[in-house]
């Protein structure tokens, strides 16, 4: 292989790597604020899901994901898992 190509794909890669940090940052972010949402919710004995804002939340992401060129399927199947784990954040602070 050519040393060019291999450079290439180390900086790629090492690229990819950044990247990734930068999208665990993100979530652990957004956790954080969707935590603060939970005590909100539970202090104003709120429901733990809100179904209209998550239909706005998921339409949101489709179309950001269709003008970014990425399938909105995949947007939508990521959002959702996570959206699960906020809600079970949520119930559990309910329950603390």
């Amino acid at each position: 292989m050519q040393a060019c190509y291999l450079d290439e794909l180390e900086a790629l890669r090492r690229e990819l790597d950044e990247l990734d940090t930068s999208i665990i940052d993100l979530l652990a972010k957004r956790f954080e604020v969707t935590g603060r949402v939970g005590v909100l919710k539970r202090d104003a004995d709120a429901a733990a899901v809100d179904h209209e804002r998550e239909r706005e939340m998921f339409a949101r992401l489709r179309d950001r994901a269709r003008d970014k060129g990425i399938s909105p399927e995949l947007v939508e199947s990521l959002y959702r898992l996570i959206v699960s784990e906020v809600v079970v954040g949520h119930r559990r602070t309910r329950e603390g």
